[in-house]
């Protein structure tokens, strides 16, 4: 029940800072059109991918260790933040280089200089020590101030496509207002003194670049597949494929939220008793299983009406890239138990590889299939991808942890959302609304009268 009560402290704040962006992002569309939007996710995509090089798997590692022995926190802050702050220097570097060479419009390069600048701040966001200590709440506190101060600059500062440049300064704002919360937290609650002894150690830089490399090629699928996109695309191209991708990111993030939860878990249990680890992870894959092939469904069901309540009219191009992305979601959770499975046991090198095989497939197949079916066929890209990560993290996770037999438990959520898609083309038009709520009370119900371990589940949610 904790690992539940942690889950839903994340994901709430997920949700609160979520609708914050989502309304930022709106705003921007509407306020500076595809053309503007697509500026902004270009630029975006290279910060994202920058952020990804100053993380560097140390928040994964972090909160592993930290779970490990919670002792270690100053130390671990110390050096954890000293390589960041390193890892920073170089990127923002890097990024100034590729906006003057980039020759980009003039615009979209001094935003892109304004948002590197946010990179200075990222190596003071605690929220992975408190994610270890299994203080959610608080972690959750830094994620919503982080995103509520990027949206209240916007929302102040934003007027055309000529004032971009001010999503740049909302951005810093909002990085800075989420580290000053963090360290603020760091000393009152856990009083640790605000202080750092600089150094590191080769293990810990050793083991946070192998799991970075992991992330960094997440990166490479996700946001160089934007990057990519934004070389090969117009900018109003540019604005539809990167909306689309932005919701993506988005909900992304609950699926990776739910295995950082489930992170300390894994690792402990697989310390103290092999046979608890698979027992944890089969009780979880009931679980997700029904939640992402249902949620795929309901996904492309309403995706009509978050585009256009998102970004407007205008934006219909973009419905059908969010529906064929519902695939991305699906596959990302679903092979979440074997990726963050081989992070917790330590076998993180197995993990970082299947990420290679995903995004190598994705920057080959996205020009293929742009240059074959337009935006569609990029997309479809980005789902082959992710679907051979799926299956490559499936068998090492077989192989190296003995996680065997966990696949069967989604047959019956397989079968379960093709007959509710069947009746529902059967049904006829009855709104996007009305469909998804006939649509989750259906899959809700063939859930927990089919399997016994879903009803178990809900009976320990609801008595325990």
């Amino acid at each position: 029940m904790k690992l539940v009560g942690n889950f839903l402290s994340l994901a709430s704040a997920e949700v609160l800072s979520k609708l914050a962006t989502f309304a930022a992002f709106a705003f921007i569309a509407r306020k500076t059109g595809a053309v503007g939007l697509g500026y902004v996710e270009f630029a975006y995509a290279i910060i994202m991918i920058g952020s990804l090089v100053v993380d560097q798997g140390f928040d994964a590692l972090g909160a592993r260790e930290i779970a490990k022995a919670p002792s270690t926190v100053p130390q671990l802050v110390s050096q954890i933040v000293f390589i960041r702050f390193l890892l920073a220097a170089f990127t923002i570097v890097v990024i100034l280089a590729m906006a003057w060479m980039l020759h980009r419009p003039a615009i979209q390069t001094q935003l892109l200089v304004i948002l590197s600048l946010s990179l200075v701040g990222m190596p003071l966001i605690l929220k992975w020590v408190f994610q270890g200590l299994e203080k959610m709440p608080i972690a959750a506190g830094i994620q919503v101030i982080r995103q509520f101060g990027f949206a209240l600059v916007v929302f102040l500062g934003l007027r055309s496509i000529d004032t971009i440049w001010v999503i740049g300064l909302a951005e810093i704002g909002g990085v800075f207002a989420g580290a000053v919360f963090g360290w603020w937290m760091y000393v009152r609650v856990l009083r640790y003194p605000f202080r750092l002894h600089l150094g590191a150690s080769k293990k810990i830089l050793k083991d946070g670049l192998v799991i970075g490399l992991s992330q960094m090629l997440w990166s490479v699928k996700m946001f160089g597949a934007t990057i990519v996109f934004g070389l090969i695309a117009d900018s109003e191209e540019m604005g539809y494929f990167g909306g689309a991708m932005r919701i993506l990111i988005a909900l992304h993030m609950f699926i990776f939220l739910y295995y950082i939860n489930l992170l300390p878990s894994l690792s402990r249990t697989w310390q103290q008793e092999p046979e608890s680890f698979h027992k944890l992870v089969s009780r979880s894959m009931r679980v997700v299983g029904w939640l992402a092939i249902g949620g795929g469904l309901l996904w492309v069901v309403i995706a009509d009406v978050v585009i256009r309540v998102c970004y407007g009219e205008s934006f219909f191009p973009a419905v059908v890239v969010l529906q064929i992305l519902a695939g991305v979601g699906v596959m990302s959770a679903l092979s979440g138990h074997f990726r963050f499975g081989l992070i917790g046991t330590g076998f993180q090198k197995a993990e970082m590889w299947t990420q290679a095989v995903g995004a190598i497939v994705a920057v080959v197949m996205l020009p293929i299939g742009y240059a074959y079916y337009g935006i569609v066929g990029a997309a479809l890209s980005l789902v082959m991808a992710e679907t051979m990560v799926w299956l490559t993290s499936w068998v090492a996770a077989r192989k190296i942890l003995r996680v065997d037999g966990h696949s069967l438990s989604l047959i019956k959520p397989c079968l379960a959302v093709a007959l509710i898609s069947a009746w529902l083309v059967g049904l006829g038009s009855a709104g996007p609304i009305l469909t998804v709520i006939i649509a989750a009370v259906s899959i809700v119900c063939l859930a927990y009268v089919s399997d016994a371990g879903i009803r178990s589940w809900v009976k320990n949610l609801i008595f325990s």
